[in-house]
């Protein structure tokens, strides 16, 4: 988007282990006991594929020998009361199981599946064992099987895991801490790195990257950009108050209008090392677009910016954890896909050849609203980059966005193609139409994909209805900026921030009250001096307002899981949250003899991860609640609103040194 460009529509005419989709494809097999995640309960399981392998027009994403045939799939695995499981992106339903036999079974058995269905943002099949058997005709899988196949009928899929699911349970311990038996061959990850700390083994790249529909951090964690433009190259001088107000939202992202010289004043390095150090200092990732390309169909234009970008790379290169390319802004206004495809592929391909590492974003055709240009060529789009790692943006007005269905069918045709996309802008309403902003809000919620709201201010008296904000230190919101900060689905009540900000896992949920489970574990975030261990009583995104309280956690002497025998001297509760600063308090309550509503006084306030928190000290509960005897008579933790309206994140007790 930009100022001159509105008037202009009047032309338009019509986990698996994310560590091994880096890059290529690992292929392996080997045995391994541990919680099958995408089978959503602990279970043992025989792995024969992780990866990211692709094919199409039944073609075969994934070949496995048996043991038999020479491979390392040992086909007595095969065991009465498992399944084969797939998990995949593509076209839903599009894969299928084939059996091959070159030694007197079935030469080649398709095997019907028993179940389908999504989990860990890919869909996934399964394939039960007497399915397998119907199809091979036997049960003799030992003797007589020498490959398994996974491959697509007639559109592509990618496939990120196969397994022979036994469907048998193991030890909560072994499952919460994903310990494994048994040896791997690994191929492709050379970057899988444990947490100790965290107990928990996540991937460390060097960017953000794509797995299937999902867009993983640099620690390997889901990334769901929850955003707000602003238009540097107009209003330099507003940036930095901009993006600190953008942070105080609870937004994750900001996607940040810069130039080429072309048609507005050239961005210079110094402006975008400024840019990037003001997005770290308040936990923002950095979307960063060239406007001057808005609409114009000359590939000349898309090649300035694709050359601005290439002497820009050291800056580029240096932040890759933190920034992302948004190449051109609306390049190419008509509504053609095949011409948008050609500019983009030549682009993708100048700008890796040139070593820049950062994700890259490709808004769509058609100023940004033709996301059928997506659907027909941006599978070729994705692979003209040779890491893998492309994204597509569609910008919702009034042809993308302006009703519930074409939002719904435009996000799922885009994904379709199996690659993440993120709604770069989107408002309330625009030229020629009103905007279905609710739907984008939630759809995208529902779809785990990333929105970025346009603007936080500057779009002039003509487009004035765009402003997110009254006043560039966000003191005043419009009605927009509320809708886009407040509602249910906006970004205080779905956005999380960066993990390469906040060192957290991919742990919280969206859902109230969701993920409670109390465990013991050393902090790693950024917040204030927090290093100090920790016990955890909830994590997760819960909001409320008006003396309502929105965490809530019962003692184990009442049912609930957090051992108040944890709450120790030189202690205090540590509570991150986002909205009206202050307004938050904590309640101990006790029906065993305490006292039953005790408030406790805040001994310190601050900010950190692009949160407020807020401290209490042992001394401040034990005055509050009467008794140091918290392990007999405390029942339940509390942390509500006062007069505001709170968002929660985390609940710890922490262990003062």
């Amino acid at each position: 988007m930009r100022k001159t460009k509105l008037s202009k529509h009047t032309k338009l005419t019509g986990i698996f282990l994310a560590a091994l989709v880096m890059m290529g494809t690992a292929v392996f097999a080997f045995n391994k006991t541990g919680a099958n995640a995408a089978s959503g309960n602990g279970t043992q399981y025989v792995s024969l594929f992780y990866g990211d392998s692709w094919s199409s027009n039944w073609g075969q994403a994934v070949d496995v020998a048996t043991t038999r045939c020479g491979g390392e799939f040992d086909a007595s695995n095969i065991k009465k009361g498992g399944h084969f499981y797939v998990e995949y992106s593509g076209t839903e339903g599009k894969v299928e199981l084939i059996f091959q036999s070159m030694s007197g079974g079935a030469s080649w058995a398709k095997v019907e599946p028993s179940e389908k269905g999504y989990a860990n943002g890919h869909y996934f099949m399964k394939y039960s064992y007497d399915n397998c058997v119907k199809a091979f005709g036997t049960d003799n899988f030992v003797g007589l099987l020498d490959k398994v196949y996974v491959g697509a009928t007639d559109t592509y899929v990618n496939v990120y895991s196969l397994c022979y699911d036994y469907g048998k349970s193991v030890s909560s311990q072994n499952s919460a801490s994903g310990n494994t038996s048994g040896s791997t061959t690994d191929t492709g990850n050379k970057n899988n790195t444990e947490n100790k700390d965290n107990l928990q083994t996540v991937t460390k790249a060097e960017n953000f990257y794509v797995d299937g529909t999902t867009i993983r951090d640099a620690n390997g964690n889901e990334f769901i950009m929850r955003g707000i433009n602003v238009a540097h190259a107009w209003y330099t001088g507003e940036t930095k108050q901009s993006i600190e107000a953008i942070a105080k939202t609870g937004a994750n992202t900001v996607r940040v209008v810069v130039a080429d010289g072309q048609t507005y004043t050239k961005t210079s390095a110094d402006e975008l090392r400024n840019i990037i150090s003001w997005c770290k200092e308040n936990n923002l990732v950095c979307v960063f677009d060239v406007h001057d390309a808005t609409g114009q169909d000359d590939i000349g234009y898309l090649n300035n910016a694709v050359n601005y970008w290439k002497e820009m790379k050291d800056i580029l290169n240096e932040n890759s954890k933190y920034v992302i390319l948004n190449i051109a802004n609306e390049w190419y206004g008509t509504w053609d896909g095949a011409a948008w495809a050609d500019g983009n592929k030549s682009a993708i391909k100048s700008l890796r050849d040139a070593g820049i590492k950062n994700l890259i974003m490709v808004d769509c055709a058609g100023w940004g609203q033709y996301p059928d240009s997506i659907k027909d060529y941006g599978r070729s789009v994705y692979e003209a980059d040779k890491t893998g790692n492309t994204v597509f943006s569609i910008h919702m007005y009034e042809y993308a966005g302006g009703d519930a269905a074409t939002v719904k069918k435009n996000i799922d045709n885009a994904l379709s193609t199996g690659v993440p996309v993120v709604i770069g802008e989107f408002g309330c309403r625009h030229t020629n139409g009103d905007v279905d902003e609710y739907t984008i809000m939630s759809y995208c919620k529902e779809k785990k994909a990333g929105y970025i709201g346009w603007s936080w201010k500057g779009n002039g008296n003509d487009w004035i209805y765009l402003d997110l904000a009254n006043t560039w230190d966000g003191s005043s919101l419009t009605e927009w900026g509320k809708t886009l900060i407040y509602d249910t689905n906006g970004i205080k009540n779905t956005s999380k921030i960066c993990s390469v900000y906040t060192g957290k896992s991919d742990s919280s949920s969206d859902s109230k009250n969701d993920n409670k489970e109390t465990e013991t574990k050393k902090d790693t975030t950024d917040n204030n001096s927090q290093q100090d261990p920790y016990v955890s009583v909830f994590w997760g995104n819960a909001t409320t307002s008006w003396w309502q309280a929105t965490a809530s956690s019962k003692t184990n002497r009442a049912g609930g899981e957090f051992n108040a025998s944890d709450i120790k001297k030189n202690g205090y509760f540590y509570v991150e949250y986002s909205g009206d600063e202050k307004q938050l308090e904590l309640i101990l309550q006790s029906w065993s003899g305490g006292a039953n509503w005790a408030k406790v006084q805040a001994s310190e306030y601050g900010s950190a991860n692009g949160h407020y928190f807020a401290k209490f000290s042992y001394d401040d509960c034990v005055k509050a609640f009467g008794t140091s005897d918290f392990a007999s008579k405390l029942d339940q933790i509390n942390v509500g609103a006062k007069e505001g309206t709170i968002t929660v994140y985390s609940v710890a007790y922490c262990y003062g040194r």
